[in-house]
């Protein structure tokens, strides 16, 4: 099993997006939501090519979408290191930097 390790960035994302869940769609649907980013972290952990190729916005980085975001990551080690957690649409040049 590969490891997975955050960026403080990441973990603010990640606290960002459950606040934000918990507010519009209720604790339950939040709760759901976070278990599925941690799966799909999970499985890039496992498969670190899983994701697309955006060394194009920055050297290594992958991308892997869940939901209504997107996890921006590259390898580390045995695993991963989750750069950030952004909502699809939002410009990754501008929040990676």
């Amino acid at each position: 099993m590969g490891q997975i390790s955050l960026t403080l960035a990441a973990e603010r994302d990640l606290i960002d997006i459950y606040l934000f869940g918990v507010v519009e769609f209720g604790a339950k649907q939040a709760e759901r939501y976070s278990v599925q980013i941690s799966a799909k972290m999970t499985l890039i952990a496992d498969n670190p090519s899983f994701g697309a190729d955006y060394s194009f916005v920055q050297s290594g980085l992958r991308r892997a979408e869940c939901g209504a975001h997107a996890i921006y990551y590259r390898r580390a080690g045995e695993g991963i290191l989750a750069l950030r957690i952004l909502y699809a649409l939002m410009d990754v040049g501008r929040h990676l930097v």
